[in-house]
């Protein structure tokens, strides 16, 4: 497993659409929403994201009705 020790970025451009992709440590729920709160981008058209804590995970693909998705094996 592995754990980032701080917050990083990626930005790539494909077919002329800007993608950006932002991690960083998590130790809650709480902190997750934090974060994604402070790194969505409101001019985006899309704001996907997931986490997990030790075996708590979610995600969302914002909207997409293919692959939305938010989910909790225990089922929370």
């Amino acid at each position: 497993m592995y754990t980032l020790e701080g917050p990083t970025s990626f930005e790539e451009i494909i077919k002329k659409s800007r993608f950006i992709a932002t991690a960083g440590p998590i130790a809650s729920e709480q902190t997750a929403k934090e974060f994604i709160a402070a790194h969505s981008d409101g001019d985006a058209n899309r704001n996907c994201w997931a986490w997990q804590v030790g075996q708590s995970y979610r995600a969302s693909d914002d909207g997409s009705r293919r692959h939305s998705r938010q989910t909790d094996p225990a089922g929370d």
